[in-house]
C-alpha cells in the first residue's frame, strides 16, 4: 500500500512492462528527482524493481484501493 499520493501515482503508472523512468515522471507529472527518490524508497518496500536500463516495473499494482500482486 503507497505511504503517499506519490508513491500511488507511481504504483499506478507502472505495470509488469517496463517503464523507463523519463516516461514514468511524464505520466505522474513530477519533477524526475521527486520520482526518482520515490522509486528508490518503493523499491526497498518491494514495491517496485529496477530491470536496467533506468527501466522500473510494479511489484504491486493499486487501481481503486485494490491491491493487485
Amino acid at each position: 500500500i503507497p505511504d503517499s499520493p506519490v508513491e500511488a501515482k507511481i504504483l499506478n503508472a507502472l505495470s509488469s512492462e517496463p517503464t523507463h523512468i523519463d516516461l514514468l515522471k511524464t505520466k505522474v507529472g513530477l519533477p524526475v528527482e521527486e520520482v526518482s527518490g520515490a522509486l528508490a524508497m518503493m523499491e526497498l518496500k518491494g514495491m517496485v524493481r529496477p530491470v536496467g536500463g533506468m527501466q522500473y516495473i510494479a511489484l504491486r499494482t493499486v487501481y481503486s484501493g485494490e491491491t493487485r500482486d
